[in-house]
Parts: structure tokens; sequence; C-alpha cells
């Protein structure tokens, strides 16, 4: 454990690439060095740890992984609770319930490449990558592959289109994974199913939310919205080039981009219930235990409901 006096250099030089809740006692930060110019170089990474309840000598600890593309996280909370970290091509890092450290590739038989952990319903962590991979994490060391005949013989002829990029669901028999160019589908939790949308936008981050609708960002900054097989496209008339991430937090759908933070409003984006703290970007976005983060690449701030509280800012 440490100060965040003893972090902060480590904070500078390294930029978010996602936070999570563990609970309201535990939020965690992936983090990479870019001063690497080569997107596809592997690079120093870090997982910061915050505990915003111990005592300022104790708030802070830092696991330095082997260097990596690309470093994506989730709590599972099934089949025990536990910080679950995947990168690009599988590496598998874990902590919590007194274990902190690597465990065997998602798969170590065959080349993969993932985009996303994400835990469904409080449960397991599922991870997507390409050529539609999905892969659910059903013990220590074990990933059970997901990917059926009919998901993975109807992949797209480019190899561009032919991967998943996020995946969300209500239940273990109520999945739902996107990705390329339209590429939703459905897991009843035995078979795969196709959905038939109104895009052919990239579908970037999906958010299964408390109201029975799922939303899903467009690489055109447009929202796909419905539920099996009814689908509609919303138009969104912002100034921001992208959408970045979407969370569920209370009862709102929180979107946000690099300059601010939405929340959905029927079909549409509008301001959030609440005011937002002042920060250079608002990329990230994490939700859970009654708590919201929101990260930039160098700064992140904490929400209860009430009030904002400043985890760091350099």
């Amino acid at each position: 454990m440490a100060t965040f006096a003893e972090m902060k250099k480590y904070l500078e030089a390294y930029a978010v690439s996602s936070c999570h809740v563990r609970s309201r006692d535990i939020v965690a930060f992936c983090t990479q060095d870019w001063s690497i110019d080569d997107p596809l170089e592997p690079r120093p990474t870090m997982v910061f740890f915050y505990y915003p309840n111990e005592p300022p000598d104790e708030q802070w600890a830092v696991s330095e992984l082997d260097n990596m593309t690309g470093i994506h996280g989730c709590t599972a909370f099934k089949p025990q609770e536990q910080c679950v970290f995947v990168s690009d091509p599988g590496e598998v890092y874990v902590v919590g319930q007194g274990y902190d450290d690597g465990e065997q590739p998602v798969d170590a038989t065959s080349l993969k490449h993932f985009s996303a952990v994400r835990c469904i319903a409080t449960g397991y962590a599922y991870a997507v990558g390409m050529r539609r991979d999905v892969y659910k994490r059903t013990a220590a060391n074990r990933w059970t592959h997901l990917t059926d005949k009919l998901l993975s013989s109807e992949l797209p002829p480019s190899v561009d289109h032919a991967g998943f990029v996020d995946i969300d669901g209500y239940s273990d028999t109520d999945v739902f994974a996107c990705g390329g160019q339209g590429d939703l589908w459905h897991f009843d939790g035995k078979t795969w199913a196709k959905e038939d949308v109104p895009t052919n936008a990239s579908l970037e981050r999906i958010c299964c939310s408390k109201n029975g609708l799922v939303y899903i960002t467009t690489g055109c900054k447009d929202l796909l919205i419905g539920n099996r097989s009814s689908w509609s496209l919303a138009k969104q008339d912002i100034p921001d080039e992208f959408l970045e991430d979407i969370v569920q937090f209370g009862s709102q759908v929180l979107v946000s981009t690099v300059d601010t933070v939405y929340t959905v409003a029927g079909d549409k984006l509008v301001k959030p219930q609440f005011s937002l703290p002042p920060m250079s970007s608002y990329s990230h976005l994490a939700a859970g235990d009654s708590i919201l983060v929101i990260a930039g690449s160098n700064e992140a701030f904490m929400y209860d409901t009430k009030i904002w509280t400043k985890i760091y800012q350099i």
C-alpha cells in the first residue's frame, strides 16, 4: 500500500485506458505507457488500485504487468468476487480474495485477440474478440469457449468486420455481443442467433439497461436501441465526434465522450441529472455499488449520488 505521492510519478507517465469499480471501497485503473507510437507494439502496463476509505498512506497500490498491446478488465462476482483482467492476446491477471497473480491464458491452444472482458449480471466474466470469439470464465484458470458453429460459420469475408468488440447481458441465458458492421448476436445459454439491425455502422459499446432496453453505441455517434428482433437507430445531434463509453448508473444510462457525459432520455442524449467535475476529458466510465467513476487519460473523479470526490488529477 502506498500514498498518492508515491504513485504520482507512475500515474504521470501512464495513461488510463479503462476504470473499474469492484466496490465503493476498491476502484481499479488499467493504464499503459503511450510514449511508444506504434499501437501494435507491446507497451508497459500497470493496474492501479485506489482504496478511498483507507488512511491516506494506504490508499494506493499498483501491479506492474508484462508489456501488453492492450488490457481489459471487469469485476466478476462468480465463482468469487475478483477483478479479472485480460490482455489483447488473452493473458489473464486476477486480484481479490487473497489472490494477486496471473492465471493460465484464456486459450493457450490458438492465437487470439480480445477486445473486452465484461461481467454479465453480477456473475461471471466473459471475454470477446476477433472471429466472434466468446469465452466465459467459469473457474480459476478455466475459460469455456461459447462460440458455436453458426457463429463461426457466417463470418464476414473481411477480418476488419469479423470480430466482437463488446458484450453484456441480463443473465447467462440472455446475452448480447456486438461488433463489426451492424454485427449483433444473442445467446440464450445454448445457441446464438443473429439480430437484424437497421445499420451497417460499427457497433462499439453495449449496455443492457434495467429498463429492459439494450443500448449500443456506434462509430457514427448514434445509438442502436432495442431488444430481441426489435431495433431502431436513434441519430444524435451532438457536437462530439465519438461516443466513448456507456454504463448503467442507478436508473440512468450514461454515455461519455472526450468532452462530456450524457444521459439517455428516450432515444436522445441529454445533459445528465447531476453536474460534472472539471476535467480535461471524460472518456472512461465505471459504475457499481452506488458509485460512479469518470476517468480521463490522467485524472479521475468519484460520485456517490451526492458529491464528487477527486481521486487524482495531474
